[in-house]
């Protein structure tokens, strides 16, 4: 029996293996930050998908001003290339938020040393995300690279582990 669960867990024959740097992404995180140079706290819950193919990040932010001020991202990252390039490591991402579908946007990167790196492309920018895994937890930084070259902050969070919130099961509602 645990043979057929580990077995029915496993990525379908012939998938681009999920790189390892993004599994120390699993879990539950949550900071304050600042978007834009304003204060925010955010929230993560970051979880393999499709029988470990593939892993998904939610995030969810306010402004510590105005909790009104809301956000939230929906972040997909899987392998990239074929299974025997698998060992170079490159990522393939897709980011849909909650401005909408005409933001959304596919990204691709590769795993450094720490991490990985993201690359999203919109109409004026290429915003370029480092997540890196330090003693303290999780950074996230995230860059803006005009036309020029020239890069300029735009957001950054350090992040702490914190418990997952128990799932609501129906056998539990009223």
């Amino acid at each position: 029996m645990t043979l057929l669960s580990a077995t029915a867990a496993a990525a379908e024959p012939g998938a681009v293996p999920m790189p390892q740097t993004l599994a120390a992404l699993k879990g539950c995180w949550k900071a304050r930050g600042d978007v834009m140079e304003k204060p925010v706290s955010v929230t993560i819950n970051a979880r393999p998908i499709l029988h470990d193919a593939m892993f998904a990040l939610d995030a969810e932010s306010s402004a510590v001003a105005d909790h009104r001020d809301r956000y939230a991202a929906h972040l997909i990252f899987g392998g990239a290339g074929t299974q025997a390039e698998a060992s170079i490591d490159a990522i393939t991402s897709f980011w849909a938020d909650s401005f909408g579908g005409t933001a959304s946007a596919v990204g691709s990167g590769e795993s450094v040393v720490g991490g990985f790196d993201i690359k999203y492309q919109d109409e004026n920018s290429t915003f370029i995300n480092r997540w890196r895994t330090t003693t303290r937890g999780l950074t996230w930084q995230i860059t803006a690279r005009d036309a020029e070259g020239k890069e300029n902050p735009f957001a950054c969070y350090t992040l702490s582990k914190v418990p997952c919130p128990t799932p609501l099961k129906i056998s539990n509602l009223p």
